[in-house]
């Protein structure tokens, strides 16, 4: 009797330890996938925010040029 009971308390653990171990493994795989998103949020925030300098450098450009034009305009309207 004294075996069978050590029998089913070794396995009681090995069933606990392989329980803990399924979980810690669902957490860590979790944790990987939270990750990896993570990062591809950082990625498209890293694009949309370079895209976004590009487009204010442009616009800064286009204005320092209409400014330029005028300039241009308005002194061979004065020259005529």
């Amino acid at each position: 009797m004294h075996y069978e009971e050590q029998k089913q308390s070794l396995l009681r653990e090995a069933e606990r330890k392989r329980l803990i171990k399924d979980e810690l493994d669902r957490q860590i795989a979790a944790k990987k996938e939270r990750f990896a998103g993570e990062k591809s949020e950082d990625r498209m925030y890293d694009a949309m925010h370079e895209e976004h300098g590009k487009l204010l450098e442009q616009r800064e450009k286009e204005k320092a040029q209409a400014v330029q034009d005028k300039i241009m305009n308005d002194k061979n309207s004065r020259d005529q």
